[in-house]
Order: structure tokens, then sequence, then C-alpha cells
């Protein structure tokens, strides 16, 4: 079996974020049954409408209820034989499962610690609702290091200082003028910016990596929030005065939290990795921002291959070795401005203290053995069949052997069934869920598809391509091939998790199959392919049959027929307590031919 882990679901680390709802507890009713596993409404209801789908609407809304069960009764399927064959004992599995659970635990923590010790008070609430009715026009002064921001300030008396000041060319000082809307902006910015008098001074206000100097012009009436209803605005104003409120708990509780607890990483290997990286990323300096591509990955465990067992982070009762940690990289997307090459070394140390502390809460969450609560034992348990399922899915994969004569069979058989479709495509690629929530979050503001994969994409040559793969049989990259070949030119689909990136794609074109004949470039190797690609169907479509008639399955009409659920597919993202997100539910791969196949007397796998 493979040794990588089935899922990536690393952490962007923003102490900001707050988590997501679960589904209260209530009696469990169900729509099916495959083999020993009930699946519940609740469960149907969350992924199938969480989930993408392809031209789902009310019309076919019965159907598509059906086989979105089917393919959820196979993926039980699934669990189960793998289970029976103790693949839930493999390194790969385990590793993918606890690092959920990890996650669950610590947004039950963030929970326990921050939702349910803040609540914005009526006065808070009160001055919210004032400050909102307005926004303000001001003129502000950066610097970067404090005490250029204390000499600054001392020379400024009036607003009219603003526009004479003379500055040092060594403070890199910027000046500008804004519109400061409440709500909006850093919350101390629009603090100080709401008590300032038209032509008053603030003092020096600490935000971000820098300093600001701010006075206010003038301040208008805000139209938008003067045409909220009052009852909305009161809410709207109290949502984001208790995000800000669970802001405050959470850092004074992390600070608190870390003081005691072990987390380092020995100096020697980090400048290793560091300086590795460094030489990496300047051999490969984009135009704009240099990313962690494959091949600068390998370059750089390449280099690093003295030290990769060696020990890079100490965390609690964990360690990471340097190769752990460049995995983590890589599925991050560690991302350097072109000039900037001089910074990786306190990037690469931010990257690694958010994950210690990341790690650390998890611990903690564990060692309050948080992740035995129902609410996250029933989410656990969905994540656990979806794991399964895919090591199953991998298990039959290994097990898929072809002959010479099969491949043979592939180039020179006459009938139509052995020619490949083609399809084109553009394609989005990133290696994180972050990445690709903030991608899907453009597409909504009529960002441009080209443009989006510009800034997100994590594949070099993608970008460089304004994302199009020209046309490529669908054998050659699964599942997108095939999903595409089912799709409408100008459609898209999607996120999707292909191995361990996420990839969302819109269809450019379909071409005439491409038929293996004497004259096919590469016709071998695409013979193989195409062979593969059917024999593993074939053989996936059998063994849930023969499953399935031996566990057993069964699928409640009624409770199917009466369940609402939204005709209007969305890709839900859940965000997590103390940072990150992840999806809200995991995927689930369409398998409907196995249902009407007969099953072979012998097995079909072992």
């Amino acid at each position: 079996m493979r040794d990588t882990p089935l899922l990536f679901l690393l952490l962007i680390s923003s102490f900001t974020i707050s988590p997501g709802r679960q589904h209260s507890a209530k009696a469990e009713a169900y729509v099916g049954k495959a083999g020993d596993i009930f699946i519940s409404e609740n469960e149907f209801v969350r992924r199938f409408e969480m989930l993408p789908a392809l031209r789902r609407g009310k019309a076919g809304l019965e159907r598509e209820k059906l086989e979105f069960l089917y393919s959820l009764i196979a993926e039980k399927i699934f669990a189960q034989e793998a289970k029976a064959r103790k693949l839930d004992e493999d390194t790969a599995f385990v590793s993918s499962y606890n690092e959920i659970r990890k996650m669950l635990a610590r947004d039950e923590l963030y929970r326990d610690e921050v939702t349910r010790k803040v609540a914005p008070t009526q006065k808070e609430v009160d001055l919210g609702v004032s400050r909102a009715m307005r926004q303000l026009f001001v003129v502000y002064i950066y610097v970067e290091r404090k005490e250029d921001a204390d000499f600054l300030r001392s020379r400024l008396h009036g607003k009219n200082d603003f526009s004479r000041l003379d500055f040092d060319t060594s403070m890199h000082a910027i000046r500008d003028t804004a519109t400061v809307i409440w709500g909006d902006a850093d919350t101390a910015v629009e603090h100080a910016s709401y008590r300032l008098q038209p032509g008053g001074i603030s003092p020096v206000v600490a935000s971000g990596d820098g300093y600001y100097i701010i006075t206010l012009i003038s301040n208008r009436p805000n139209t938008y929030y003067a045409a909220m209803p009052p009852a909305d605005l009161r809410e709207h104003v109290k949502g984001i005065a208790r995000s800000r409120a669970e802001h405050a708990r959470t850092l004074k509780f992390v600070e608190e939290f870390i003081r005691g607890k072990v987390g380092y990483s020995p100096p020697a290997p980090n400048r290793y990795l560091a300086d590795k990286l460094r030489a990496t990323y300047e051999r490969h300096e984009g135009d704009s921002l240099t990313t962690f591509t494959r091949q600068a990955y390998d370059e750089v465990r390449s280099a690093c291959a003295p030290v990769l067992n060696d020990t890079l982070v100490v965390v609690g009762n964990a360690s990471w070795p340097v190769g752990d940690v460049l995995n983590r990289l890589f599925a991050k997307g560690f991302t350097v401005t072109r000039g900037k090459t001089k910074n990786i070394p306190r990037l690469l140390n931010g990257a690694i203290r958010d994950w210690v502390y990341e790690e650390l809460l998890g611990q903690e969450a564990l060692a309050r053995h948080l992740d035995a609560r129902p609410d996250v034992q029933r989410e656990l348990e969905v994540w656990r069949q979806s794991l399964l399922a895919e090591m199953m899915r991998s298990y039959i994969r290994s097990h898929v052997k072809l002959s010479e004569g099969e491949i043979l069979a592939a180039l020179h058989h006459a009938d139509p069934q052995f020619s490949i479709p083609r399809v084109r495509i553009r394609e989005l690629t990133t290696r994180n869920v972050e990445d690709m929530k903030n991608a899907l979050d453009g597409l909504r503001l009529d960002v441009s598809f080209e443009q989006t994969i510009e800034r997100w994409s994590g594949d070099a040559e993608l970008r460089r391509k304004e994302g199009i793969v020209e046309y490529f049989p669908i054998s050659e990259h699964p599942p997108v091939g095939e999903i595409a070949w089912e799709m409408k030119v100008g459609e898209r689909f999607g996120p999707i998790p292909v191995g361990e990136e996420y990839v969302y794609f819109e269809l450019l074109g379909k071409d005439e199959p491409l038929r293996l004949d004497s004259a096919a470039v590469g016709k071998h190797d695409a013979a193989r392919k195409e062979a593969f690609r059917m024999k593993l169907k074939r053989t996936t479509d059998l063994f849930l049959a023969q499953a399935g008639q031996q566990r057993g399955f069964d699928i409640y009409q009624e409770s199917v027929a009466k369940l609402a659920v939204s005709p209007v597919p969305m890709m839900t993202f859940r965000l997590l307590g103390f940072g990150g997100r992840m999806f809200a539910a995991p995927f689930v791969p369409y398998e409907l031919d196995w249902v009407n196949i007969d099953p072979p007397s012998s097995p079909v796998i072992p």
C-alpha cells in the first residue's frame, strides 16, 4: 500500500477564524443500509447538498437522490470490505484519520474556550450601530518601525502637517488616503479613526506589521447601513462584534495556553532547510510570486537528503523530521514574493510556529477527550468510512494487472469501445483547501478564470498557459477526464480532491475519439492506459456487485422520497476553530453501474 496520506488537510493558521456549526444531536432517521452500516438522513442531506454535482435541477431531483444514495451505499460497502482486510491498520489510513480526529477535536476546544465564553454586550452593539451609520475619510502615515512612528507623531500638530511633513527616505514611510467603514477596517485602525474629531490626530496605532498615524478629514452617512432595517443592522453588528470578541479571546487563550508547552525547532536542521529552500527559490524565481512547484520540491528534497530524517520540530509528544516539514510546506503552497528570498528563514519559522500552535492545541483537545463527544463521533465516523473506501479503491487498483495480450487487443480491436475520447479543459489546481476557497470566492466576485488561475494555481506550467490543458485522452487524468467527457462545453465542475491536490475545471472542448490504429502517436502507451481504465472500472463494478450481494443493501424508498433537499449544489467549506478550514463533507465519487451487474461466483479481489 502507499505510504503517503490519503488526504491533505493541512491547515493555514489564522487565529481570526471562527468554526462552523455542527448539527445538533437528535434521534436519527435513515434512508438506506449497506451491510452493517445505516445511512442517516442527516448524512445524506449534508453530503448531497454540500458537494459538487453536474447539471442538477428540480426536474431530475428524485433520480439524482437515488443515484447519490447508490453511490453512498457503494462507499459503505467499500469501507466494510477495507476493514475486513485490515486496511484500517495501514499507516496511510491511520495518519489521515488521526489528522481529521485532531482537527475536529481542536474545533471542539475552540467552542469550549472561545465561543461559549464570549458575548457582545448591549453597549458594544449600540456603539457599533452608531459607528456603522457613518463612514470616514482619513489621511494616514504608515511606517514599519515604532521609533519612526513616534518621531513623526511628535512632529504633527495639526492635519495640515500631514501634507507638509517631509520623510527621511530610510523610514520607507507611506502617506495616503482611505475610507474607513465600520466592520471592514482593521479593528485598531477603525477604533482610532472613529474616536477622532475632524482635524484630530490619532496616537501611534500598531496594526499588522507596522504602525499608523491617522487624521480625520470628514465623515458622511453610510448609505448601505442606513438603508438596512434596524433589526437587521443590529444583528449584523452583533455578528461582527461577536467575531471580534472571539478573536480577542482566542489570542488571550492561546497566549496563556502555550506558556510552558514544549515546541521548538533545533537550529542546525532549520538553517539547513532554509538555505536549501532559498537557493532553490532563487533558481526558480518568477515574475511576481515564486511557488513551491513539484520540480522545486524534488530539488529541495534531493538537496536535503542527508538530513531528511533529522528532527526539525519537537512539539508536545510529537516530533517531525525535515522530510515531514518539507511535505507540509509543499502541501501548504509555500509562496515567496519576487526579490524576497532573503525572508525565507523568517517565513519558514512562521509556518513552523503556526503548525506548532495547532499541534499543541490538537493534543490538548485529545487529552480532554473532546473527540469522544457524540457530535464529533458521528462526524468522525463519516470521514472514517470515506477514508476506508478510498483505501479499498486503492487496494483494488493495486490488484488490477494487464497482460500484453490485453494491451494488444485494445490496440488492434476494431470495436469502437477501444477508441479513446479526448477533452480540452481549463484547470485550477491548488495544494490546499484554503487556496481553493479563496480562488472560488474570487470567481463569485466575477474575477476571470484566467486571473484566478494566475493568482491561486499551485502549478507554474498551468499558470503560464492560463490553465489550459490541451486535448488529452480521458484515461490520462482520472477522474477529471471522465467527468469532463460527461459535461457540456462551458460547464465548470469541482473542486474535487485529486491525489494530494484540489482541482476545479472548465470544459473547453471535446474531440472525436482517438482510434488506436497503427498511426496513433504513442499508441502502445495510450492503449495500455485505456485498457487499464476499462479493466479497473469493470473490476470495481464486479467487486461492488459481489460484495453488495454478500453483505446486502437496502434503500428506504419512502424516506428518500419524503426527504427535502436543495437542487442547488454547493461546495461548502468548514471553518475550524483556532485556524484553518476543511471540506464540510468528504467527496462522494459516483458509483452506479455495479447495481445492475450479476456478480460472478468466484472472488473478484482476494
